[in-house]
C-alpha cells in the first residue's frame, strides 16, 4: 500500500516538474498578480490622501479670507490705480482767454480769421519762441489728450517730387516720416506718368510702421499728378466721392482732386465729414474767379456718406497769399489757417487751407507750419533737396459741429 502511495506522489511530482518546464513563468504569475493588486491599492490610497489635503487647504484659505474681511481688510470702494507721473498736456484755453489770444494771433478766433474784415495791423506779432503757432519741431507733434479728438489736415507742395526723391533713401525716408504726422495731407508738385511713385511712397511709410493709403488724380499730358494721403487707421474715404475736376475754360493748369473723408474715432452719425479739394494755382488774375466757380460747382455735388456736405476745405498752393487773389473776396465767410506764415524756402505765403468760417466750426483754432530744417535737424541748404514748400496743418474736431466740451473749463478740471 505504501509502495503504491509513494508511486502516486512520485507521479504527481513528475507531472508538476513537467508543467514548470513547459511554462517557466507560471510559478511567478500568481506573485505578479498579487504585486499588481497591492500597487493598485497603494495608488488609490495616495489619491484619497491628496484629495483630502486639497479640500483641507481650500477650507483653510476660505476661513482665512473670511477672517480678513471681518477685520475690515477689504473695501467696497474701487481702488485707485497708481500711475507713473507723466507730463501734463497743454491746458485747455478758456473763453476768458479768447480776447487775449486774438490780440496775439490772427487765426485765434473767427473774427480774426476772416479774410477781408480784419483791419491791417490789428494783430500784434510775437517772437517765434513765444508764438503759440510757431513752426513745429518733432516734439510739438507729441499726442495729448485733446489730440485724440481732432483730425489733423495738412497741405504740402513737394515740388518737384518724382522717383529721384523716392530712390534717394535719405530723402524718401524723411518725406515718409513727416507725412505720418498728419491724418490727411493734400500733396502737390508730383511729377509722374503713372501712380508708381505714390505706391513707392506708401511702401516707405509701411516700412516705417505706418498704415497709409492715397487717392490721386489722373496724370496730365505734362505728367503732373495731385494726391491726397490719409492714415488708413484713423480716416475713412468715400470712394464714390473721388473725382478729377476739369475746367472747361482751361483756367486750371494743374490737376485738381476732390474727395470726401471722415474720421473713424466716433460713430458715423456724430463724425465730422468734410470734402478736401487739392488745388495748385499759379497766382494769375483769373484764379479768384476760378475758385468761386469751382466752389459753386462742387457744393452742388459734394454729397458724401449720404450727406449734403457743407464743410469744404480747399487745400493747396494758391501761388500767392490768398488775400491777394483778385476776386476771391466773392467767397462768403472765407477763412484761412494763416495770413503771414512763410510756407516755402523763399519766404512765400502761398500754401494754405481755405474754408467757410461759419460752416466749418469744427476748426479748433490750432495750426502750424513745419520748419523742415528744425524738424529733420538739417541745415537750411539741405531743405530744398526735400521740398521747396513747408507743410501747413490745422486741427479739426472729430465731431460734426465741433465738440462743445473741447474748450470747456469743467473738463479742464
Amino acid at each position: 500500500m505504501s509502495d503504491q502511495t509513494s508511486e502516486v506522489e512520485e507521479a504527481r511530482e513528475i507531472i508538476k516538474v513537467r508543467r514548470i518546464s513547459a511554462n517557466p513563468n507560471a510559478a511567478n504569475e500568481k506573485k505578479n498578480e498579487e504585486a499588481e493588486a497591492e500597487k493598485a491599492r497603494q495608488v488609490a490610497l495616495e489619491k484619497r490622501l491628496r484629495r483630502q489635503q486639497y479640500f483641507l487647504g481650500v477650507a483653510i484659505l476660505i476661513f482665512f479670507l473670511l477672517g480678513l474681511r471681518a477685520l475690515g481688510c477689504f473695501s467696497a470702494q474701487p481702488s485707485q490705480v497708481a500711475s507713473t507721473p507723466v507730463s501734463s498736456p497743454p491746458p485747455f484755453p478758456s473763453p476768458a482767454s479768447d480776447q487775449a489770444r486774438a490780440s496775439q494771433n490772427d487765426v485765434a478766433s473767427p473774427e480774426f480769421r476772416r479774410l477781408f474784415t480784419a483791419a491791417p495791423g490789428a494783430t500784434q506779432e510775437l517772437p517765434p519762441s513765444a508764438s503759440p503757432n510757431a513752426s513745429r519741431s518733432p516734439s510739438a507733434f507729441s499726442p495729448t489728450l485733446d489730440d485724440l479728438r481732432v483730425v489733423r489736415i495738412a497741405t504740402w507742395n513737394l515740388e518737384p517730387f518724382d522717383f529721384s526723391k523716392v530712390n534717394d533713401a535719405s530723402t524718401g525716408e524723411k518725406i515718409a516720416r513727416l507725412l505720418q504726422e498728419f491724418d490727411v495731407v493734400a500733396v502737390q508738385g508730383i511729377r509722374s506718368k503713372n501712380r508708381a511713385v505714390l505706391e513707392a511712397l506708401v511702401y516707405l511709410i509701411a516700412r516705417q510702421g505706418g498704415e497709409y493709403d492715397y487717392i490721386a488724380s489722373t496724370p496730365t499730358a505734362a505728367n503732373s499728378v495731385s494726391a491726397i494721403f490719409y492714415n488708413a487707421q484713423t480716416i475713412i474715404v468715400d470712394a464714390e466721392s473721388v473725382l478729377d475736376v476739369f475746367d472747361a475754360r482751361g483756367r486750371l493748369s494743374k490737376p485738381v482732386l476732390a474727395a470726401n473723408f471722415r474720421p473713424n474715432a466716433v460713430a458715423p452719425e456724430s463724425s465730422f465729414t468734410f470734402q478736401i479739394i487739392n488745388i495748385q494755382l499759379q497766382g494769375d488774375e483769373t484764379d479768384g474767379e476760378t475758385l468761386v466757380d469751382l466752389l459753386a460747382t462742387l457744393k452742388k455735388r459734394a454729397g458724401g456718406f449720404g450727406l449734403a456736405e457743407d464743410d469744404i476745405l480747399v487745400a493747396g498752393d494758391f501761388g500767392v497769399p490768398i488775400q491777394k487773389i483778385k476776386g476771391v473776396e466773392k467767397i462768403a465767410d472765407a477763412a484761412t489757417l494763416h495770413q503771414d506764415q512763410a510756407t516755402d524756402v523763399l519766404g512765400g505765403f502761398s500754401e494754405n487751407l481755405l474754408f467757410d468760417s461759419v460752416a466749418t466750426v469744427e476748426y479748433v483754432e490750432r495750426f502750424g507750419v513745419v520748419d523742415l530744417a528744425e524738424y529733420f535737424d538739417i541745415s537750411d541748404a539741405e531743405v530744398p533737396t526735400i521740398a521747396r514748400g513747408r507743410p501747413v496743418w490745422g486741427d479739426f474736431s472729430v465731431y460734426e459741429g465741433g465738440d462743445p466740451r473741447f474748450f470747456s473749463t469743467e473738463e479742464k478740471k
